[in-house]
């Protein structure tokens, strides 16, 4: 795989229950952290 020069990957984890699911994209202690807050994704299901 090609890579953009200094692009960092980070694999990402959803969490799923009955009510959505949400996915942290970047928090403040991960390795590639550099002056940002946090960044989540949510969905909730429909009639939640």
């Amino acid at each position: 795989m090609n890579l953009i020069d200094g692009v960092k990957l980070k694999n990402l984890r959803v969490l799923c229950d009955e009510r959505g699911w949400l996915m942290e994209i970047l928090r403040s202690d991960d390795e590639i952290f550099s002056k940002f807050g946090q960044v989540y994704v949510t969905t909730a299901y429909h009639g939640v």
